[in-house]
């Protein structure tokens, strides 16, 4: 689905008015380029990572790496093909969330790439998180100064949150969890990281954040449902019986022009 929104205007000289418009895309399509526009705005963000999901007491699930965000202007020639990374599923039962997919935008014969986040595991003692996906921004931006954030590292009695991610392209790292039992949130990117879980000896981490939120853990003797992440936000690591860990929240773009 594609939304275009006139969003405010300005005048250039003393006869042409140009107004900034907008296209969003929550799924694939594509950017028609209207004549006369010579650049564009982009924000691209690819998909979360799924949370992992344990049944058993006495373990750790972590939660999914957020999405990377990629922000950026690029000059245009022709039109953009966008590709919005779809949904990563959370584990079920016992089993690992699937790895976050890429958004891309292609422009001839460059691609600019927001990656997935990482996966949330599961684990019968400690859990890891998913790491937060990076981006890359091929021959338009040659910064490297943004780093994804890590997934917290889980090791006996140890849960870390997850990392932040440093800058405003990358995203934030799952929470870990262990059987001590110890959890994490997830790291913070532009959304917050997901909360962490805890219930007797199950423990679970938060999803890590993106452009949207984390999903949040949960944990209980019964059955537990963990939280998706929302716009790239990893989702929420889950432990019950059964156990239904989060999805990772889906890929995303907006591009902006004046014309």
């Amino acid at each position: 689905m594609t939304i275009k929104v006139i969003q405010s205007a300005a005048t250039k000289g003393v006869n042409q008015a140009l107004t900034l418009k907008s296209q969003i895309f929550t799924e694939s399509g594509t950017w028609n380029k209207p004549v006369g526009v010579t650049s564009v705005d982009v924000i691209l963000v690819g998909s979360g990572g799924g949370g992992g999901s344990h049944i058993g007491t006495s373990n750790g699930s972590s939660g999914g790496g957020g999405g990377a965000i990629l922000k950026t202007k690029i000059a245009v020639t022709e039109d953009l093909l966008i590709t919005i990374g779809a949904v990563a599923l959370g584990g079920v039962a016992t089993s690992n969330g699937q790895a976050g997919n890429d958004s891309t935008i292609t422009h001839g014969t460059h691609t600019l790439t927001a990656e997935g986040g990482g996966l949330g595991a599961q684990a019968n003692s400690s859990a890891n998180g998913g790491d937060g996906g990076g981006a890359n921004e091929n021959k338009y931006n040659s910064d490297t100064s943004d780093v994804p954030g890590s997934g917290g590292v889980s090791v006996p009695a140890l849960a870390q949150r997850g990392n932040n991610g440093t800058g405003l392209i990358v995203g934030g790292g799952g929470g870990s969890a262990d059987d001590q039992p110890v959890s994490n949130s997830g790291g913070d990117c532009l959304g917050k990281g997901g909360n962490s879980s805890v219930n007797n000896f199950r423990a679970a981490g938060g999803g890590g954040g993106s452009f949207g939120k984390g999903g949040d853990a949960f944990t209980s003797a019964g059955s537990a449902t963990a939280e998706n992440g929302v716009l790239g936000g990893g989702g929420g690591g889950a432990s019950g019986n059964p156990s239904k860990a989060g999805d990772g929240g889906i890929g995303y773009c907006e591009i902006h022009w004046w014309s």
